[in-house]
């Protein structure tokens, strides 16, 4: 029997390693399967839009309604906002009552043309009383509803008696002065637990004062006309002055000082008959 050549062996043997590599890859590969195309491969020829990493679809969007581990909250529905408004309290007819009026005035000499045409009653005195406040109401009684009727229908005034120490230097429309007598309702002053205050007066009427008065039936404070008192009918007071030893008239506080003789001169020729007196500004205190 032959022996086989000794040049076959090593070509036999190398196949047989070939062989057992291949079935050794084909085995692997049956393993692990077969390789995916990454993400970015895959999307080279697709003719659609590639949907970017991360993004989510319309449908994918979640609910706008917020939840909780039990299950869906319904949002509150929108509100219209409050808008604050003023509220206008109407006090009780028997609450206590204030009423402050405060006026302006601008210091300046009193002229006896204003004095004139301003004043009903031009006279001077000493003040000799000072009587309780007192409703303007006819029975002096407190007003149904002050809230409503003060100052249009009803006031507060002081009572003063004013005894005239010489003839007035100027009446209008023969009022009789003839009592040398005169009540002067000053506005303001308190009654219970109502007041009407003013600064009407820079200095307050005292007992002893003598002075040179303007009196009127037109108030500052209230309805004109004349208030019914246990003294006699009050009389609206104008413009007010002090009057001194040396001859001076003194108002507005102390502010403004004049000669009185010359102006009660002025005053009587402006008032002789047939003069008509003609104002030149306001006569205020």
């Amino acid at each position: 029997m032959p022996c086989p050549s000794s040049g076959t062996r090593p070509v036999t043997q190398h196949m047989i390693v070939v062989l057992a590599i291949a079935m050794f890859m084909a085995a692997l590969m049956f393993a692990c399967g077969a390789p995916q195309a990454d993400d970015a491969t895959s999307q080279v020829g697709n003719t659609g839009s590639p949907t970017p990493v991360g993004s989510a679809s319309p449908t994918d969007a979640p609910d706008a309604s917020p939840t909780f581990a039990g299950g869906t909250v319904t949002p509150a529905p929108e509100t219209t906002p409050i808008v604050p408004t003023s509220v206008i309290v109407t006090p009780d007819p028997d609450d206590p009552f204030t009423l402050v009026v405060n006026f302006e005035f601008v210091p300046m000499e009193a002229s006896a043309e204003d004095l004139v045409a301003s004043c009903e009653i031009i006279a001077i005195g000493d003040v000799v009383a000072i009587r309780e406040a007192r409703w303007t109401t006819p029975d002096g009684a407190r007003p149904t509803n002050p809230w409503d009727q003060v100052p249009s229908e009803y006031t507060i005034i002081t009572p003063i008696v004013f005894e005239l120490t010489t003839p007035p230097p100027y009446v209008r429309d023969s009022t009789d002065v003839s009592s040398n007598q005169l009540v002067i309702g000053v506005d303001g002053g308190v009654v219970g637990p109502d007041e009407v205050r003013t600064n009407f007066l820079i200095k307050p009427l005292s007992v002893g004062d003598h002075m040179l008065v303007c009196l009127k039936r037109q108030r500052r404070v209230g309805p004109p006309g004349l208030i019914s008192t246990a003294d006699g009918a009050a009389w609206g007071l104008g413009r007010t002055m002090t009057l001194t030893d040396d001859g001076q008239a003194v108002s507005y506080g102390g502010a403004v000082t004049q000669p009185l003789q010359p102006l009660l001169d002025t005053i009587a020729a402006i008032t002789s008959p047939g003069v008509a007196p003609t104002a030149t500004g306001d006569a205020a205190p």
